[in-house]
């Protein structure tokens, strides 16, 4: 077969004998029974045609088994060299620096030393891991498609209701989500309304993102804040998809399966009641990931555990569809492009699309932070338990030696 793909094309009139020989055929088929030689005549003329309307239809068979296998090479090709660009330009080698150590033996109260790349926590050894790449995911709670207007000031751009911290471990084959609160207390970076720098202060995380351009300036403001609470482990890009785009990217990939555990919405959509399994349409989806209570500082735990069932089963189903047609990962972006803000390429694209294909996803491996909330002010104010976040800093990120 490959052979068949450098073969001349079939001429013109090649095509036209072939076509009138077809016809030929088929005349002669339709008519009715001659007697005697000129049966016989006939008889002969179409056995001619017939070997030569099977040379010749073989032929053209072939042409087209090469071409539509040379489209496939093309595209097999395209794709394994966007999949090792995006390596490239992902992949991360810089460890955080001693001051992350420094900062982790002040926030845990441990004793911890670093020497030579080295960080030296309860008698173990850990080195960080340099086959990582990290992708920070934000789900927008305002229309990102949006131009800038004279409300769309530093300050007021919204909040990144959902963080998820994607981590590719190249080295163990894994691919590790860690779910972090929106009402994390952690140190944001604040602008004044010219846009300048100010200062850091304690906040919500999710705040990090209003003080920006609604756009690139405040996913990299977010960027920041879970990199420096992260003990300084390195990002290597970012994805912000507005609420809306949520509703899109479900249609696209057909629907999202999930078990209803609570009666939040069962007074709005009689389906959505505990116990059922249901799969959930754009708009369903939107506001399974959206909605809570704005009144409960205990809200955004319900909220997270949806956030969660949704995530397991969109990674399924977009896995599963991926197998079929590894294309789909790029569809997928395409048709939530308006709802997108991100410095992920193509070529990065493709290669996280491959690797979660071939590592896949577990279930145990979708991490949270375990942590106390209060109430602050009558805002909601998470505080991680910092030996245990610590601990799984060193997990995920780092090597035991």
């Amino acid at each position: 077969m490959l052979e068949s793909a450098h073969r001349d094309p079939a001429t013109p009139e090649e095509l036209k004998e072939l076509n009138e020989g077809l016809r030929e055929a088929l005349t002669d088929a339709s008519e009715g029974d001659a007697e005697g030689g000129e049966r016989h005549h006939r008889s002969s003329h179409r056995r001619k045609h017939s070997r030569r309307k099977k040379m010749k239809g073989s032929k053209i068979a072939l042409i087209v088994v090469g071409a539509l296998l040379g489209v496939v090479l093309i595209a097999a090709a395209s794709f394994f060299v966007l999949q090792r660009i995006g390596a490239g330009r992902l992949s991360h080698k810089e460890a955080p620096a001693e001051s992350a150590a420094e900062k982790m033996a002040e926030k845990t109260g441990e004793k911890i030393s670093y020497e030579e790349g080295v960080i030296t926590y309860n008698g173990a050894k850990y080195r960080y891991n340099e086959d990582l790449v990290t992708v920070l995911f934000m789900g927008i709670d305002r229309s990102l498609q949006e131009e800038n207007t004279v409300d769309n000031v530093i300050g007021m751009n919204g909040q990144a209701d959902t963080l998820i911290l994607g981590v590719v471990d190249n080295r163990h084959k894994k691919i590790t989500l860690i779910n972090i609160s929106r009402d994390t207390i952690a140190p944001i970076a604040l602008y004044n309304t010219d846009g300048q720098y100010m200062r850091h202060a304690d906040s919500q995380i999710c705040l990090a993102f209003a003080f920006g351009d609604g756009r690139e300036k405040s996913c990299e403001n977010v960027v920041e804040a879970v990199s420096n609470y992260f003990y300084g482990i390195p990002i290597s890009s970012y994805a912000a998809i507005d609420y809306e785009g949520i509703g899109v990217l479900t249609d696209t990939v057909g629907g999202v399966e999930v078990a209803i555990t609570d009666d939040y919405f069962a007074d709005t959509d009689p389906e959505m009641v505990p116990g059922n399994t249901v799969t959930l349409d754009g708009w369903q989806a939107m506001r399974y990931v959206r909605s809570r209570d704005a009144y409960s500082v205990e809200a955004n735990n319900g909220r997270m555990q949806r956030q969660k069932q949704f995530l397991l089963g969109l990674i399924r189903q977009t896995l599963e569809t991926t197998k079929q047609n590894f294309t789909m990962p790029l569809a997928l972006y395409n048709s939530v492009s308006d709802y997108t803000v991100t410095d992920l390429t193509a070529p990065d694209i493709t290669y996280l699309a491959a690797t979660a294909v071939q590592y896949g996803f577990q279930e145990e491996n979708l991490r949270g932070i375990t942590g106390e909330i209060r109430d602050e002010n009558e805002h909601a104010a998470f505080y991680a338990d910092e030996k245990k976040f610590y601990e799984l800093v060193l997990e995920v990120f780092y090597e035991k030696e």
